[in-house]
C-alpha cells in the first residue's frame, strides 16, 4: 500500500468532495506507519497522520486500515480493496468507511 496516491473519486456522506480537495494525492510510508494528506476548503493538511492494517482472519490480506488523522473525513477504519487495472497493472485503491468512499491511483512507490 506504501506510496503516493491520486484520488480519482472521493465522496463524503454521498457527496462528491473532490472539488473541495486543493491537490488530489496523498501518501502513505510503510516503514514507519505513517501517512499525509493535503489540506482542502474544509481543513488544513495533515503530514503526521499514521495507520495500522487488520487482515483477514490470519492471511496477509489486507481487510481494513485504521488511519488516525486531524482531518476527520480520514480518521477512521477504512474497508480496503486493493486490485491491480489496465494493461500497465496500476494499483487501484478503495478505501470505505461508513461516511466516506475514496477511489486513488498508485502514482509512486514508497522507497
Amino acid at each position: 500500500m506504501g506510496g503516493t496516491w491520486v484520488i480519482k473519486e472521493i465522496t463524503v456522506n454521498n457527496k462528491n468532495f473532490t472539488p473541495y480537495l486543493y491537490i488530489n494525492t496523498f501518501g502513505i510510508h510503510c516503514k514507519d506507519n505513517s501517512a499525509w494528506f493535503h489540506a482542502s476548503y474544509f481543513f488544513e493538511d495533515d503530514k503526521a497522520a499514521t495507520w495500522t492494517i487488520t487482515n483477514k482472519n490470519g492471511t496477509e490480506e489486507i481487510e481494513y486500515v485504521k488511519i488516525k488523522s486531524k482531518i476527520k473525513i480520514y480518521n477512521n477504519n477504512f474497508k480496503v480493496k486493493l486490485e491491480k487495472t489496465g494493461k500497465n497493472n496500476q494499483l487501484h485503491l478503495i478505501l470505505k468507511s461508513n461516511n466516506v468512499y475514496i477511489s486513488a491511483y498508485k502514482i509512486l512507490e514508497d522507497y
